[in-house]
C-alpha cells in the first residue's frame, strides 16, 4: 500500500536511530572508549554529525552525551 510507505519509512528510521543511540550510550560509558571523543562515537554509530547525534540522544535520554558520559564515570574512580 503506497499510503503506508511514509509511515513505514518513518518507523524504520525511528527504529534505526533508537538502535544507534542505544549503542552509542553503551560506548560512552565503556572504559575502553574513554579515549574516543563524543564526535568519534557519534560517527562510529552511524550519525552524520555530532549535532544530530546530540539532538537524538537528548530526546532519548533527557541529557547530553557529555552529561551521560560524566554520569557513567562518577562511580569508576
Amino acid at each position: 500500500d503506497l499510503h503506508s510507505f511514509p509511515t513505514r519509512r518513518s518507523s524504520d528510521l525511528s527504529f534505526l536511530y533508537n538502535l544507534r543511540v542505544r549503542s552509542a550510550a553503551v560506548h560512552l560509558q565503556q572504559a575502553h572508549m574513554r579515549a574516543k571523543t563524543i564526535r568519534e562515537i557519534a560517527l562510529m554509530n552511524g550519525f552524520a554529525t555530532p549535532q544530530h547525534f546530540a539532538r537524538i540522544f537528548k530526546r532519548k535520554f533527557g541529557m547530553s552525551p557529555g552529561e551521560w558520559r560524566s554520569k557513567g564515570e562518577e562511580g569508576k574512580d
